[in-house]
């Protein structure tokens, strides 16, 4: 089996790996070891499926690694999604049902890239590709799903930066969240229940994005330590809060978060706006 990494003939020594997915996994966390993230993974030739990922290494003749430096990565994979929605658009407008169908193959890994990019964004990527899923044999269908994904994906760009980057928009997001919080309870009083309950999921959601980005922002600290115990403290009382949601036990639910969440939350957000300043 050949395997290249940027175009380039790499001699490779396979320890533990059987199938192609065993190494990806393995090359995706070499690539982390040289601040390096994955752009494109190819086997011979095409962009593994589930098939693909689960056939055995001695029934590939070639696998190609396509990395970028670790700080324009996600940049550079959003990059290479738009290019892959724009020649779907093209097929869908010239009604080539067979580049369709070869391009249809490629978005498992379009999806692979999406969900976890669009979850460190703080949103989610199911909508657009449960929307494109449904449409593939319908061409106008298509052409409007594929319209949404190419939003989605511009969006995700956009505001594309380094972990480091998103974690400090995170924090900004989070302050102004905090100081929202003492309306909860006039906001029921009034019977805005809609309105209170979008503050509380937005409020939540900045929490799962700091956890999700706090791993990729650097190399291990005593700072990410801290966050970790910070979380392990915090369990209980999202638990607690996520159980009221459940429930619609607002009275619950706004004690959970003005009284236990909040105040913890405030503090963790100064310990780490400090982090940062200190840092600069």
């Amino acid at each position: 089996m050949t395997l290249l990494i940027n175009q380039t003939k790499v001699d490779l020594t396979l320890e533990h790996e059987v199938t192609v997915a065993d190494l990806y996994r393995s090359l995706e966390s070499w690539s982390l070891t040289q601040n390096h993230a994955v752009l494109g993974f190819l086997v011979d030739g095409v962009a593994p499926g589930p098939q693909e990922l689960a056939r055995k290494l001695e029934l590939v003749a070639t696998i190609e690694l396509e990395t970028v430096p670790a700080e324009t990565g996600t940049s550079a994979r959003l990059g290479v999604v738009l290019e892959v929605v724009e020649l779907a658009k093209a097929a869908t407008r010239a009604g080539d049902k067979a580049v369709l169908a070869d391009l249809r193959a490629e978005f498992p890994a379009i999806r692979a890239t999406l969900l976890p990019l669009a979850k460190q964004a703080g949103r989610s990527a199911e909508k657009e590709l449960a929307l494109l899923d449904a449409a593939w044999d319908d061409l106008p269908r298509l052409a409007e799903a594929l319209q949404h994904l190419e939003r989605l994906t511009q969006q995700l760009r956009s505001g594309a930066g380094t972990p480091l980057q998103a974690r400090q928009r995170a924090l900004v997001q989070l302050g102004l969240e905090l100081e929202k919080v003492e309306q909860l309870p006039l906001l029921w009083q009034k019977g805005k229940d809609k309105e209170a309950l979008d503050q509380v999921v937005e409020l939540l959601t900045l929490v799962e994005q700091l956890d999700a980005l706090e791993p990729l922002s650097g190399p291990e600290t005593a700072e990410s330590g801290l966050w970790r115990a910070f979380r392990r403290d915090l369990q209980p009382f999202l638990a607690e809060v996520e159980l009221a949601l459940k429930a619609q036990d607002f009275v619950l639910l706004g004690d959970l978060i003005e009284y236990e969440l909040a105040p913890r939350l405030r503090r963790e957000h100064a310990r780490q706006v400090l982090d940062f300043q200190l840092d600069r």
